[in-house]
């Protein structure tokens, strides 16, 4: 299994695709690198593409994985310029590339945008978290709420009431409930669930901003969400493509679950 490590983290990858243009990939909350493996039809002519295990999952690690760094947080220098890093280790120092991202793993695709948005050149947007702030993430990332959560990873009861009653009125769809109830299944998985939330929390971003780097970097961005989502509904694209000079949205009648067989299907003609 690839590597790449700096003096930052240790990530693991998957590599897909035979193209001439380099994708870089960060998957969603609960996931693996190899998510990705089934866009690999649509995108893998056009781009060589290496999709990262997240922080907290598979088998990337934090260098420094102490309860005071999880607790101080993620900033978006440290990530883009490890993947800077990574990419003068294969050969591709200040190359362009493109950017593919889903969920939770958006945030890391727009630290990526935010800090060197010159070498970005497209931009693919699925279910994306970071352009809004998710209101219940927000309330988790206060300080007191945060030690709340803490306490929560040994008290599996109140949190699986706490995620039942928002599936009961339906702010995360039966897919997003499946996954959750997974990774809050046993206590090493809601420590993970915790840390990753806390540590993701502290990367926030501003609308205004990021519209003005995409647009003076004319990068082309794709934001691909499900009609029914409510944890990342479709509003927040079309919201922020108010902002782009060339909005790109796609809107599908599903829900948050959307790397599957028919957005491989649509990228195919879109790519």
């Amino acid at each position: 299994m690839p590597f790449f490590e700096n003096n930052f983290a240790r990530l693991h990858y998957y590599e897909y695709g035979t193209g001439t243009e380099i994708l870089i990939a960060f998957h969603g909350f609960g996931m693996r690198g190899n998510q990705f493996s089934k866009l690999e039809n649509a995108l893998g002519n056009r781009y060589k593409i290496y999709s990262f295990d997240l922080f907290f999952h598979g088998e990337t690690i934090l260098i420094d994985d102490t309860v005071n760094t999880i607790r101080k947080g993620l900033n978006a220098p440290e990530i883009a310029h490890t993947i800077d890093d990574f990419l003068t280790s294969i050969g591709k120092k200040n190359t362009t590339f493109s950017l593919l991202s889903y969920s939770i793993g958006a945030k890391l695709a727009l630290a990526v945008l935010q800090t060197i948005p010159q070498r970005v050149k497209n931009a693919y947007f699925i279910a994306a978290d970071g352009f809004e702030t998710n209101p219940i993430l927000k309330i988790c990332s206060s300080k007191h709420i945060n030690n709340w959560m803490l306490k929560l990873v040994y008290n599996p009861k109140v949190l699986n009431y706490i995620l039942n009653k928002l599936h009961k009125y339906k702010y995360v769809d039966d897919a997003l409930h499946r996954i959750l109830s997974f990774e809050f299944s046993t206590e090493p998985y809601r420590m993970i669930s915790y840390k990753t939330i806390t540590y993701y929390s502290r990367l926030k971003f501003k609308r205004q901003h990021l519209a003005q780097l995409i647009n003076e970097n004319n990068i082309e961005a794709h934001f691909f969400f499900g009609k029914t989502d409510k944890l990342f509904p479709a509003g927040i694209a079309q919201r922020f493509g108010k902002l782009l000079t060339n909005p790109n949205i796609h809107v599908f009648n599903q829900g948050h679950e959307l790397i599957n067989d028919d957005l491989n299907t649509y990228l195919k003609n879109l790519v």
